[in-house]
């Protein structure tokens, strides 16, 4: 404090700050070194301190405006300089960017710049080129082309996102083009030639009619009409039909029989063996490490039967003995295996 008290200046109505002032100033780890009272009291000076012609000076301090952003439709290079935060290509066609309407864009794979473009949401009209939906005004892409609606049921399809239903798929097994089906639920097989899957409409297929699925059928039931079924299981012709199997008409799956049983009637290899709609129920059993529902009643005299499991309620006469359905029980002295076959 001495220091600045001690100054002596010679120029005339320079203003000299008074003490306190001078403390605030200081940092307050060194107001007790240089005598500034920890409680400072309030001071006003009068006009007359400031000297005689001069005034104390003021001080401001500039402002930082922010530079203005561009308005939406304006050519840009990066997103930061647009008030939507977005910079990208307009429509197809566009060889330039611009600033979008809003802060969304879609960003698309380009194989030959192996880079991603950007382009603006919302910005196509009606028949105008698109590559994707949210780029039309309507949200509809199709074809290539914004589009007021989506297609109706019956028209000519190439991805479920065209249809009304939201559902594209082949209507039956004879056609080659997929069309908008009736609802929007398909079913997915696979395709070993192409190597991808195959989309079918439901509920699309008449009776009598070929199909390859329970739901391509109006009636929900497609059965195999042939005769035989081959050792790897390969459907054969099927066509849609009213009702379901009756009892001991071939099967390939239990919702197609009545009795909702399909099963084996022969104890033995599984390959190479039809499987039959059962007269009573189904028993799942193992034999060699293959596993299949074996129908009840159905094995007849002289032929295999596992004794351990079920052996007496597959067998045709109700007894099975040393592994063999038999007409009766073996009788008192007869070498046996199990308490069961005497």
């Amino acid at each position: 404090l001495n220091k600045y008290h001690g100054r002596q200046l010679e120029e005339e109505g320079v203003y000299y700050p008074h003490e306190n002032e001078i403390c605030e100033m200081l940092p307050r780890i060194v107001w007790k070194e240089c005598g500034c009272n920890s409680r400072l009291s309030t001071y006003s000076p009068s006009p007359s301190y400031y000297g005689p012609t001069h005034s104390r000076p003021t001080y401001s301090r500039p402002t930082l405006q922010p530079s203005p952003k561009l308005p939406a439709g304006s050519n840009c290079t990066t997103s930061n300089e647009c008030a939507s935060y977005a910079c990208a290509l307009a429509s197809v066609n566009a060889t330039y960017n611009i600033c979008c309407p809003n802060r969304y864009t879609y960003d698309i794979w380009d194989e030959k710049s192996r880079n991603y473009t950007s382009y603006c949401r919302r910005t196509a009209d009606i028949d105008d080129s698109c590559l994707f939906d949210d780029q039309c005004f309507s949200g509809i892409c199709i074809n290539s082309r914004c589009s007021a609606t989506r297609l109706p049921a019956g028209s000519n399809c190439t991805d479920s996102n065209d249809c009304a239903s939201f559902g594209c798929g082949l209507p039956n097994v004879n056609t080659a083009n997929s069309i908008c089906c009736q609802n929007r639920y398909t079913y997915d097989i696979w395709n070993e030639t192409n190597r991808n899957y195959t989309s079918y409409c439901t509920r699309t297929v008449d009776v009598d009619d070929r199909c390859l699925f329970d739901e391509q059928c109006v009636s929900g039931i497609c059965i195999n009409e042939t005769s035989s079924i081959t050792t790897n299981e390969t459907r054969g012709i099927m066509t849609c039909r009213n009702e379901r199997l009756n009892d001991r008409e071939m099967c390939y799956s239990d919702q197609h029989c009545k009795s909702n049983y399909c099963g084996y009637n022969l104890y033995g290899p599984l390959q190479g063996q039809d499987r039959y709609c059962c007269a009573g129920r189904g028993y799942y059993l193992e034999y060699q490490y293959e596993y299949g529902y074996f129908c009840a009643g159905s094995i007849p005299e002289g032929e295999k039967c596992d004794s351990n499991r079920y052996g007496d309620v597959l067998c045709s006469t109700g007894i099975c003995v040393n592994g063999v359905c038999s007409e009766e029980r073996l009788s008192y002295g007869e070498e046996c295996q199990l308490s069961s076959d005497c």
